[in-house]
């Protein structure tokens, strides 16, 4: 995200985990997830995160897998989050 020139408002210090309510108090104006791993509609239903600007602006991606593999495609992931964060 850094690369992107963007910044994580809930980045996780243990294992990169992230707690939920750590995402809900930072007000997330976009929700990545790896792809796989949930979809759109299931974080979008979870009561904690109904009222973020994300879902609320059904802005909510999934990230191919083999974009979070480190170094491998980084252009390739920078020019997907710069897409979908435009404006921010």
């Amino acid at each position: 995200l850094q690369q992107a020139g963007l910044h994580s408002g809930a980045a996780g210090t243990v294992n990169g985990t992230v707690s939920p309510e750590a995402v809900v108090r930072s007000r997330p104006e976009v929700i990545f997830y790896v792809e796989d791993f949930g979809s759109a509609e299931e974080i979008a239903g979870r009561r904690a995160l109904r009222n973020t600007p994300a879902v609320k602006n059904k802005r909510i991606y999934a990230v191919k897998r083999h974009l979070l593999c480190e170094g491998a495609f980084p252009g390739e992931l920078m020019d997907f989050f710069s897409k979908k964060t435009e404006g921010f």
